[in-house]
Parts: structure tokens; sequence; C-alpha cells
């Protein structure tokens, strides 16, 4: 079928009409390697580049002020991300199963982030938080394996559920006096 044959050959997508990127929109495109994503885009939908195994560069310019539930679960090849300034939501489980991404720079205009961020992120090793967010949700890092350290904002009042289990080289936490509640098994097998 010819919507099998064009998720072999496409490489590179620049998207750049004005509105959101829907829900499952790139699914599967198993040779996609890089993305651009331009500043008349103002969403990016659940799953939209779900098991896109071989993206390696993703650039999101200024104007997305959500990233969906799953955007980018799966893609086993991202190293990196940088997510622009506007945006303010990212959903559940964006970069779980990302086992090759080592940084994520989330900036200070996010103020909600779903649980499962980073979940089996196996070779992250630097993570920015923003000092915006109030709750480091459930499983947000875990088995992350190679995280050693993270510094939690001063705007943080909560530690979600399993939130650094298994990080397992994690040796230095700076946990602020604003924390009033750490949840279940926060730093679970943190050795």
């Amino acid at each position: 079928n010819v919507l099998s044959d064009i998720a072999t050959i496409i490489t590179d997508i620049t998207i750049n009409f004005s509105g959101p990127i829907l829900e499952n929109s790139f699914v599967g495109l198993t040779q996609l390697t890089t993305i651009t994503i331009g500043n008349l885009i103002t969403s990016i939908g659940n799953k939209a580049f779900y098991g896109c195994i071989n993206l390696e560069t993703i650039i999101i310019d200024n104007g997305v002020t959500n990233i969906g539930n799953e955007a980018f679960i799966d893609c086993d090849k991202l190293t990196s991300i940088n997510i622009p300034t506007t945006v303010q939501t990212i959903g559940n489980s964006v970069f779980s199963g990302c086992s090759n991404i080592q940084t994520i720079s989330l900036p200070n205009s996010i103020t909600t982030i779903g649980t499962n961020l980073c979940f089996g992120c196996s070779k992250l090793t630097s993570i920015t938080l923003p000092n915006s967010i109030d709750i480091i949700p459930d499983f947000m890092f875990k088995n992350c394996v190679l995280l050693s350290s993270i510094n939690i904002p001063s705007s943080v009042t909560i530690i979600g559920e399993d939130a650094f289990g298994y990080c397992s080289v994690l040796t230095s936490v700076t946990i602020p006096d604003t924390v009033t509640t750490i949840d279940n098994f926060a730093f679970r097998n943190c050795t």
C-alpha cells in the first residue's frame, strides 16, 4: 500500500503550517531522522511521532505551547532535545522508551509535566528542571540508570511515587525545604 511505502522513504520533515500537529500524525515513520517544527505550530498531539525509531534530531521553534502524551515515545535514536520557552504543558510518557536520550532541557515556562516523562531513558545523564513546577510526577525518572545527580527546584512541594526508582547511580540529590511530601518508593533502589 502507498502509506507503508511512504513510511519507508521519508527521512526529513519540516512542519510549518498554522495550527496543531494532530494525534498519531507521523506514527511509524521508521526512516524519519529529522523533524523541524516551525513557529506556527501550536501543539504536538498525543503519539504524534510514536515509534519513529530512527529519529535523531528534533528542532522545535517557539510557538508550541503543549506537547501531548507519548508524543515521542520509543524514538530510540533521539539523544537530546531542547524544549522552547513557549511550552507550558508536557503530557505523560513523552520521552518514555527513548533509550538513547542523554540530555533534556526543560524551560521555566513549563508549569505541568505528566507522569512517566523519562521512564526507561537508560542513557539520560542530564536534565534541567524548570523552577516553575510544583510536582515531580510519579515515575518521572524511573529506570534512568545513568542519572547521577538532580537538583530539585525550590518551587517543588511533592516528589511523586517511584519518581527516581531504580536510578541506580543517583548519588547526589538536592531536595529544597519547600518539599512537604515524598511519596512511596520515590528513591527506590537508588544505591
